[in-house]
């Protein structure tokens, strides 16, 4: 089912006064016109391109007997573009009904969108509002720090290890390299991750510097009938010692 987004400021914006005006209607006509205009869009053009739509075709399709200058009023009003002719920032305030429709195949949605931006130079509101949160984030947290906190497993405290981060200085790699082995290793693995360290406190705590546990080489007992391996052996170790031991034998 189509569906349309409506500003709880649609009745009192100015566009909409612009409308009323140059159609002499009032505000409550002119808004009931747009919500009308804006349901028929989604279901006929619901890219908001309206070439070589007609006034004749609109009023039919809202239901008025006469919509004569409705296009240029609509341009008018900045309610529409004149170039090319289209429904003024249609991604934007459709952005939710089209990615909804369009979950599986999301190359259409963003066929819209870009349409939009070669059209004009420039892009929607909502995606200007996206680019520049990235382009903040970056500047208030180190590049390499963000790439740290993408490979960190305990997404906590961002500020408190982006602060951390900026006074110990760490070398990308070393942390990288260090987390390749911490995160594969019990007490961070067991109970959920219980014990994983905030991302504070590893940084502060130059965990990058750490060397994996190297689990002592348990010694192989001999019986009569040869070596055993002691309690938590694997069978590639049992084998390993039994032939170091028959090689030792064979130099006698």
């Amino acid at each position: 089912m189509a569906w349309i987004k409506i500003q709880n400021g649609l009745v009192t914006n100015k566009k909409t006064a612009r409308l009323a005006g140059q159609m002499k209607w009032t505000k409550l006509q002119a808004v009931g016109f747009l919500v009308s205009f804006w349901i028929w869009a989604v279901e006929n053009c619901e890219d908001g391109q309206l070439k070589d739509i007609t006034d004749n075709e609109i009023a039919f399709a809202v239901g008025l007997e006469s919509a004569e200058g409705i296009l240029k009023a609509l341009r008018v009003s900045g309610l529409v573009d004149s170039t090319p002719l289209r429904i003024h920032d249609w991604p934007e305030y459709q952005h939710e009904y089209l990615r909804g429709k369009y979950r599986r195949e999301p190359e259409k949605h963003q066929k819209i969108i870009d349409l939009y931006r070669v059209c004009t130079g420039t892009v929607p509101d909502r995606e200007r509002d996206r680019e520049r949160d990235r382009k903040k984030e970056t500047t208030i947290y180190n590049v390499e720090f963000l790439e740290f906190w993408k490979a960190y497993p305990y997404k906590t405290g961002k500020d408190a290890a982006a602060k951390a981060w900026g006074i110990k200085k760490p070398v990308l790699v070393d942390c990288l390299t260090a987390l390749s082995w911490q995160t594969r290793q019990e007490s961070w693995t067991k109970d959920k991750g219980q014990f994983i360290p905030m991302p504070a406190t590893w940084i502060n705590q130059g965990r990058w510097a750490d060397e994996p546990i190297q689990r002592p080489r348990p010694q192989y007992q001999t019986t009569p009938t040869g070596p055993s391996a002691p309690s938590g052996w694997t069978a590639e170790e049992t084998r390993q010692a039994r032939e170091a031991k028959e090689s030792r034998e064979a130099k006698k």
